[in-house]
C-alpha cells in the first residue's frame, strides 16, 4: 500500500511539472528565442580622451530671475540638488519629460526626458519660496556634447542682483552753477548771451 501512494504521488508531481512548463512557455515573450542584438547606441562623447569626471556635472549659482539651461539625454536621468527643501515644483512639458521630488531625500529633483528632440521649461519652488528656473532640453547619444547629470544648484547669492545699484553715470563732481545753468538753457538764448559779453569787452 506505501509503496502504490509513493508511485501515485511521483505520476502526479510529473504531470503538474508538465503542466507548469507548458504554461511558462505560453507566458514566455517570444522574442527570447531571437538572437541577442546590439543596437549601437553608445555615447562616443564618454569615450572622448578630453572628457574629465566632472564633464557631466553643472555648478550652479543661482541668481533670482535668471534662467538657466540643463542639457538632459534621453535614456538617462538627471539629478538636480538643493540647498534647501522642494516644496513644489511646475513643470511645462509632462509628455517630453518626467519629474519628481525623490521621497528618501526632498533636496532633490529627478527629471528625465521622455522623448527626443524636445525641450521645456521647469520651476522649482524651495520650502523658503525662493523660485528656480530652468530651460530643458533632451539630446540622444549622438550627441557631442556632454549631458548634465548632476545640476547641483547654490542658493546664497539669490538676493543680490535684487540689491544691485544702478550704475552712476559719468560726471565730474564740481559743476559750476554756470554750467548746469547754461546746460538747461536753450540753444539760442546762450549764443545771444556770449555776443553780449563780447560786444562788453570790445567797447572795454
Amino acid at each position: 500500500m506505501r509503496g502504490f501512494l509513493l508511485a501515485f504521488l511521483l505520476v502526479f508531481s510529473a504531470l503538474k511539472a508538465d503542466d507548469f512548463l507548458e504554461e511558462f512557455n505560453e507566458k514566455a515573450p517570444t522574442n527570447l528565442n531571437h538572437p541577442m542584438q546590439d543596437l549601437n547606441a553608445i555615447q562616443g562623447s564618454f569615450f572622448n580622451k578630453n572628457r574629465s569626471t566632472m564633464s557631466n556635472t553643472l555648478n550652479i549659482d543661482y541668481f533670482q530671475g535668471q534662467t538657466y539651461k540643463i542639457r538632459l539625454r534621453y535614456a538617462m536621468a538627471t539629478l538636480l540638488f538643493f540647498s534647501k527643501p522642494i516644496s513644489d515644483f511646475v513643470l511645462g512639458d509632462k509628455v517630453g519629460f518626467d519629474a519628481k521630488v525623490l521621497e528618501s531625500n526632498d533636496h532633490i529633483l529627478l527629471i528625465k526626458p521622455l522623448q527626443i528632440g524636445v525641450d521645456s521649461n521647469i520651476s522649482v519652488i524651495d520650502s523658503e519660496g525662493k523660485i528656480f528656473s530652468f530651460y530643458v532640453f533632451s539630446t540622444t547619444f549622438t550627441s557631442s556634447k556632454h549631458p548634465n547629470l548632476q545640476v547641483f544648484i547654490e542658493d546664497k547669492n539669490y538676493y543680490s542682483n535684487a540689491f544691485m545699484k544702478p550704475k552712476k553715470e559719468n560726471t565730474t563732481e564740481n559743476v559750476t552753477e554756470n554750467t548746469l545753468e547754461n546746460a538747461n538753457k536753450p540753444l539760442k538764448e546762450t549764443k545771444a548771451t556770449e555776443e553780449t559779453k563780447e560786444k562788453k569787452k570790445k567797447r572795454l
